[in-house]
């Protein structure tokens, strides 16, 4: 300290004058005095609120969360006012045969399960939805399950810009989710429907798994898109579009595709295990980028009708790797180990492109029989399959050059490598 002051401080006080300090502090004290006398009471008066108190600010349970509760002796349910509604506690239904769960008869209604189940009787009772809304509009089904219905889990048909989503589906008859044109279906499971485990027209899916359905995984049509999803062991397709998209998806077990996009559609980044067969575009449809894995069955991807199969990737399987057929392309693709052709045209006036492909280890690597004709077979590579190329006559062939221990001199572009 040097002349009474603190070093450090430019000379002042720390703090300030003294007197200031006090000024200060009760400054203090009067806010804390001022924000004391306005707040309410610790511990309030029970029952409801009255008007006087709500003079004074007082809010009732609904103001503060305007939510109708829906308990295990109100079902079933119709909701005939737009609002919010919330499970209080798991409903096993006990209803009159032929009543559904919740049915709701007017828009903008969102209903949360909470995280409790909404379930039908043990025994199949004709007639029964879990939650049924039919031409509605801003229907929001959230967080919970719904198992056991008879005839479908939550059912929207016709009903536009709806959101189901962090919904458990088990075990219900006809479809697990179905839901109309605008609408989301989101973070969705899906076990065990009798028919189709999720339907949807005109929507997106994105994040959710679906298995054990007797029928399709995912049928979803009308532009519908369907995202970071998984199907397996269902009865037919794992995942089918008609106009719309799937993307980065998974397919497995399935007992008929294991993907499929028709009419316009596409698949992307996704993949196909143990399906019977793995993915299918046709009606001018793609594949890109995409890879199948030991089809137990016909084929690993079939490309037809105008289709487009390119950059994708087979590896084993009981039937042929790629099918071609009525003016589609099979273009940089790679096939490994099938047990039929690697890739095979199917039709007499098929107009195919076969072009800068590579097949090994198969029974066949290109195949195209006798009266199979009209095909462009150019630029593709084919090793250590029991026959290379077997290309009918009647069709436009790259010059095929058996480059095998050999330095590739040949300045064609179109050939056809064989080693």
């Amino acid at each position: 300290m040097e002349n009474g002051v603190s070093p450090g401080y430019g000379g002042q006080q720390p703090f300030g004058d003294i007197e200031m300090l006090g000024k200060t502090s009760g400054i203090v004290l009067c806010l804390c005095a001022v924000f004391v006398a306005h707040a309410g009471p610790l511990d309030p008066p029970s029952g409801p609120v009255t008007d006087s108190e709500q003079s004074l600010g007082y809010k009732t349970l609904f103001q503060v969360e305007p939510r109708t509760p829906l308990a295990r002796a109100d079902f079933p349910v119709l909701i005939n006012t737009p609002g919010s509604y919330y499970l209080v506690e798991n409903v096993p239904f006990t209803g009159a045969s032929g009543a559904n769960g919740i049915e709701i008869i007017v828009d903008d209604v969102t209903i949360d399960l909470n995280g409790f189940y909404l379930e039908g009787a043990s025994e199949v009772v004709a007639g029964r939805i879990g939650i049924l809304a039919t031409n509605r509009r801003n229907i929001h089904i959230k967080n919970g399950t719904v198992r056991n219905w008879s005839l479908g889990g939550i059912s929207l048909p016709n009903s536009e810009n709806c959101i189901i989503g962090h919904m458990r589906v088990e075990n219900c008859g006809f479809a697990g989710i179905q839901t109309g044109r605008q609408s989301r279906v989101h973070d969705c499971a899906v076990v065990g429907s009798s028919d189709t485990g999720i339907i949807a027209f005109g929507a997106s899916i994105n994040g959710c798994t679906v298995r054990d359905s007797g029928g399709d995984g995912i049928f979803a049509s009308d532009g519908s898109t369907v995202t970071n999803s998984t199907s397996s062991s269902n009865g037919a397709r794992g995942i089918v579009v008609s106009g719309g998209s799937i993307t980065s998806c998974g397919s497995s077990q399935n007992g008929i595709w294991g993907m499929q996009a028709t009419n316009g559609s596409s698949i992307s980044n996704s993949g196909s295990y143990q399906d019977n067969s793995g993915l299918d575009a046709l009606n001018g449809s793609t594949i890109t980028n995409c890879a199948a894995f030991d089809h137990q069955n016909a084929v690993g991807i079939s490309v037809r009708q105008g289709s487009l199969g390119e950059s994708c990737t087979v590896f084993g399987g009981a039937g042929d790797g790629i099918q071609a057929s009525s003016g589609s392309t099979v273009r940089n693709c790679n096939v490994s180990d099938v047990g039929a052709a690697g890739i095979i045209v199917l039709s007499s006036f098929s107009r195919c492109r076969i072009e800068g492909n590579n097949v090994e280890g198969c029974a066949t690597g290109i195949l195209v029989s006798a009266g199979f004709g009209n095909n462009l077979i150019i630029s593709n590579s084919a090793s250590g399959n029991a026959t290379n190329y077997n290309i009918a006559a009647t069709n436009a062939v790259g010059q095929i050059i058996n480059v095998a221990g050999a330095t590739i001199t040949s300045g064609n572009s179109w050939a056809n490598l064989s080693f």
